[in-house]
């Protein structure tokens, strides 16, 4: 037995640790940094007192904080930015659309757009609003509506059987709805 076990654990304890040593070896060589100074991250130059709420428009970050919209266009990948600010205040908690001149949020139950300070109401009644660069859904009790950024314009997407929870959307325009069955069941929709 002493024999068969010199006869293959020996080796066998050799390329495990063979290929243990490799694999380490790998490991410390995908870590390792192409320059010293080199960082998978970029700073903003941005500081805020609380969480901001972000939106990723077409050609910029914007950082909502304070009363303020601040957005940062990437200029070249190493990591430039360009900044620019809205006196624009979005409801904390709620998310909002900006192409960076025109600002669409929710605000005590309405939908606003905000252009120059001024606020336009385009919708009075509403629940909760969800954006991403290209749609934006916003939702009253168990209507879902679609509302248009470029000339904003609303439509009734669809009438659901109980309240509107939340919606998620994708880059695409689809989108997964929740539904309130009773306190504490949901049906998921998916809208393309």
């Amino acid at each position: 037995m002493r024999a068969k076990l010199k006869a293959f654990g020996i080796p066998l304890l050799l390329i495990v640790l063979l290929i243990g040593a490799l694999f380490f070896h790998q490991l410390l060589q995908v870590k390792k940094q192409p320059h010293p100074d080199w960082s998978r991250s970029m700073p903003l130059n941005y500081t805020s007192e609380e969480r901001p709420v972000s939106f990723l428009g077409e050609e910029a970050l914007f950082l909502a904080s304070n009363g303020k919209i601040t957005g940062f266009s990437l200029e070249d990948p190493m990591g430039s930015s360009k900044g620019s600010t809205l006196e624009t205040s979005v409801t904390r908690g709620y998310p909002f659309w900006t192409d960076g001149n025109m600002v669409i949020h929710f605000k005590e139950g309405q939908i606003i757009s905000t252009q120059k300070k001024e606020e336009t109401v385009l919708a009075e009644e509403a629940t909760d609003i969800s954006t991403t660069k290209n749609t934006i859904y916003y939702w009253n009790n168990d209507r879902l509506f679609s509302l248009d950024p470029d000339d904003l314009s609303v439509t009734e997407v669809y009438r659901f059987s109980g309240d509107i929870l939340q919606a998620y959307i994708g880059d695409t325009g689809s989108a997964i709805i929740q539904v309130r069955i009773d306190d504490g069941h949901a049906h998921l929709f998916y809208l393309t």
